[in-house]
């Protein structure tokens, strides 16, 4: 894939969200949305990028304001115990963090610190990227409009991990209208990222998004039941969002929700499943969608 280049980023900065969207959507995906009459999954993800105005949306992408409206939703019992929240990085009292935490800036995707252990863990340098997260905007990225105009700041919460130690498996539940359809799963993500998709009932979905499949995944949770009925109650509001969530044994923990995974611009394999997935959401219930024609 061509690499675009840092004065090319500049230039594009100033581009109209419209041309903007549709041009890095036809970079990925190799041809132009068609956003007046949307059909796959991608294109319906570009169109609520340029037209959905949920004022929830906000709300849940921010991950300090999003523990409210998961607490008020479903209960705090499905929070991860938060350790802090701070404005600047000076703030954070490293010496009275414990051994193992998680760092996460609150306006962004994947600005996330992780600490296994103190004895590993690079401080320094994880200063230096808290500092500079809390300096952007995550908008730009992929002009998505729920992160546009955020507050800026820190959360530091507990450090999950699973019966091994290490951290526990995050299912991935894209909701539609408020009803799961499918969950995707991620594996070795900082090595040799593989990816699945399931059905509610933990079929494997014969199609790969982006990344390639993982040929010999774990079982499904054993509280699945109870993490997609979670997931259809934090989705209620939307007409797509997908639900991150962490389960362990006999507990289920909120992760973040997500309105345009991968920017709207992650290719599936084979193509047809695009069309299909985009089949779920029906823009036509959206206020104002028709006028869009």
């Amino acid at each position: 894939m061509i690499s675009v280049s840092q004065s090319a980023r500049r230039f594009l900065r100033f581009l109209p969200d419209k041309m903007f969207v549709g041009l890095q959507y036809a970079y990925k995906q190799g041809s132009f949305p068609d956003l007046e009459n949307p059909e796959t999954f991608n294109e319906k993800l570009q169109w609520l990028k340029l037209n959905y105005r949920n004022p929830l949306m906000k709300v849940c992408v921010d991950k300090c304001l999003a523990r409210g409206y998961v607490e008020q939703r479903i209960g705090k019992e499905f929070l991860i115990p938060l350790l802090g929240v701070f404005d600047q990085v000076d703030q954070i009292d490293y010496e009275q963090l414990p051994e193992r935490f998680v760092l996460k800036a609150t306006h962004g995707s994947g600005w996330n610190a992780i600490c296994h252990s103190k004895t590993d863990f690079d401080w320094h340098q994880a200063r230096r990227n808290l500092a500079g997260w809390l300096k952007q905007s995550f908008y730009p990225v992929g002009r998505e409009w729920a992160y546009s105009d955020p507050t800026p700041r820190i959360v530091c919460e507990e450090f999950l991990a699973d019966e091994s130690g290490c951290s526990p498996a995050d299912y991935k539940v894209f909701c539609f209208h408020g009803k799961p359809a499918f969950v995707q799963v991620d594996y070795a993500r900082f090595s040799s990222h593989t990816r699945n998709l399931y059905t509610l009932n933990w079929e494997r979905i014969a199609c790969e998004l982006e990344y390639p499949g993982e040929p010999a995944p774990p079982a499904a949770p054993k509280n699945l039941a109870k993490l997609l009925e979670v997931a259809a109650e934090l989705s209620a509001p939307f007409p797509f969002v997908r639900v991150d969530l962490y389960a362990l044994e006999g507990e289920i923990y909120f992760g973040e929700m997500t309105f345009y995974p991968g920017k709207g611009v992650e290719r599936f394999r084979p193509a047809s499943f695009d069309h299909t997935f985009g089949e779920l959401l029906d823009l036509s219930k959206i206020p104002g969608y028709a006028s869009e024609e």
